[in-house]
């Protein structure tokens, strides 16, 4: 066992870590806008899924990560339009339409992914996003080579996590959002656009929780799966909770 750790490249564990926990926190950091605004994010699974199906096929076509990255964003959006449209504008159950919207990514992502490149033994790649070193800041002895030489989600993600904290602790804007998710009623009486905000804040949960999926396909692998999202929208959702509803949780 202490030979066994010994030979363990810990730097390398620790890098893999931020790697896979990477897209879990960047659904979480998409969900919570939802979540904050008072709708419930638990369609995330869908939406990985989605994500991670439009940018593979789009770098694939393209040979761009860039298009991919931005066809995830708008295929997420378009999804959670659906959602927002049913559940903050006729008010139907968020629970069932999110089930809904599960089951028709499953089987949408399935059908199309065979479609276009069929079902063989031969495994269709692209050119995933590569790692790049920061200079001075990847320097830092240990600290440095684990969280600074990563590829561009992970550096977004530690970006959006502050990003987000600023903006709902310490923004105007940002207590008006928590008042709408918190009392929406007192929100009303006071002015503030309930709908509006909620509409806003499921459609940036679709942008981003698309790049968690786009993270999936095109940069902790080369490659797209059936199922691959593996739970880990429910995962994500799970995060935001016991995270008490707030970024640096």
């Amino acid at each position: 066992m202490l030979d066994i750790l010994t030979n363990l490249d810990l730097t390398s564990l620790m890098q893999s870590t931020i790697r896979l926990a990477t897209p879990l926190l960047l659904a979480a950091i998409g969900g919570l806008f939802s979540d904050t605004s008072g709708v419930i994010s638990i369609q995330m699974e869908a939406i990985l899924l989605i994500g991670a199906l439009a940018a593979f096929v789009v770098t694939y076509f393209s040979h761009s990560i860039l298009l991919g990255l931005l066809s995830a964003i708008i295929a997420g959006v378009l999804l959670n339009l659906i959602y927002a449209y049913l559940v903050v504008g006729i008010g139907a159950s968020g629970t069932l339409v999110a089930t809904a919207l599960i089951l028709f990514a499953i089987g949408f992502t399935s059908f199309f992914n065979r479609a276009l490149f069929g079902v063989s033994m031969q495994v269709v790649r692209v050119t995933s996003m590569k790692a790049f070193h920061i200079p001075l800041l990847g320097d830092i002895p240990y600290i440095g080579k684990v969280l600074f030489d990563q590829n561009f989600l992970v550096y977004l993600t530690y970006i959006l996590v502050l990003v987000q904290w600023f903006f709902l602790k310490k923004t105007a804007l940002g207590l008006e959002w928590r008042a709408v998710g918190e009392n929406p009623v007192a929100a009303d009486t006071a002015g503030i656009p309930v709908r509006k905000y909620r509409f806003i804040g499921v459609l940036l949960t679709g942008a981003i929780t698309a790049l968690a999926g786009a993270y999936l396909s095109i940069a902790a692998s080369s490659l797209f799966v059936e199922r691959m999202s593996a739970e880990k929208g429910y995962t994500a959702f799970t995060i935001i909770i016991l995270g008490r509803f707030t970024p640096i949780g």
